[in-house]
């Protein structure tokens, strides 16, 4: 794939490095995703026409602010890509949207009865505390009136109890709640101190409720719907599918491969 000085890089061990250093976002498993959505547009045959095509680049440009040939010939070559493989990549896109579109369509009201209620939306204010002792000391005042709680976390920042590890403004979709965040957060009324709940770090946090919202159905909700939908379709192929990795010379085939996280 790469030499450097005396040292050749072979595509296996690139790949391997590339997706233990970036474990939020594995570079293994886009190429999986890649190959399962290749295979799926080559198998339903999703094909577009010249003016399907056509708008779609028209599209593209106007997303880039590519609205004249030398905006878009200046970006292509920042890109190192011919047009030949600008309409290519074009394509791909499109064909990948009529994808999600089939793929999304027979699903959509059906998860939409179900899943609503994971989209609920909680604001917080959130102090961590290093030690136990002092996150009480703050949370029995808080208790009696919330509406102090902004005053005492400047003071307990000056008196250096407060850890730095986490922000003190979140937002979070209750699907995602992570698993230091009660479900009880979800529904409170703005105001509530919750129970201290301790953190992975072996802090303790202080959780002041600022704000909660029922989910709605609206566009924003429907496109996280769409992403979450066609997420589970691809673990689901992947989990049928054959996968064959080919590391030099050596070749592994699983039926359902491990990745690293």
């Amino acid at each position: 794939m790469v030499r450097v000085n005396a040292i050749t890089l072979y595509v296996g061990d690139v790949l391997t490095y590339l997706d233990s250093i970036w474990n939020h976002a594995p570079v293994l498993e886009r190429l999986i995703a890649k190959g399962l959505i290749d295979d799926a547009i080559r198998r339903d045959s999703i094909e577009l026409s010249a003016t399907e095509l056509q708008e779609a680049m028209d599209g593209f440009r106007r997303a880039r602010g590519l609205l004249t040939a030398t905006a878009t010939e200046a970006w292509l070559t920042a890109k190192g890509l011919s047009y030949q493989r600008f309409e290519q990549l074009v394509e791909r896109e499109a064909q990948l949207a009529r994808l999600k579109d089939r793929v999304i369509a027979s699903r959509m009201a059906d998860w939409f009865t179900a899943e609503l209620a994971g989209f609920d939306q909680v604001r917080l204010m959130i102090l961590s505390f290093a030690d136990v002792e002092h996150a009480q000391e703050i949370w029995r005042t808080a208790i009696q009136d919330p509406d102090r709680l902004a005053y005492q976390a400047e003071e307990a920042w000056t008196r250096g109890v407060l850890n730095e590890t986490i922000g003190v403004f979140q937002t979070w979709l209750r699907h995602e709640r992570p698993t230091w965040l009660p479900e009880t957060a979800f529904g409170c009324p703005a105001g509530t101190i919750l129970p201290l709940q301790p953190l992975p770090d072996g802090g303790i946090a202080l959780i002041k409720v600022l704000s909660y919202q029922h989910a709605q159905r609206d566009q924003a909700t429907q496109h996280a719907f769409r992403q979450k939908l066609f997420t589970a379709w691809l673990d689901e192929q992947r989990a049928q599918a054959t996968i064959t990795w080919n590391w030099g010379t050596h070749e592994l085939q699983s039926q359902t491969p491990t990745v690293g996280d």
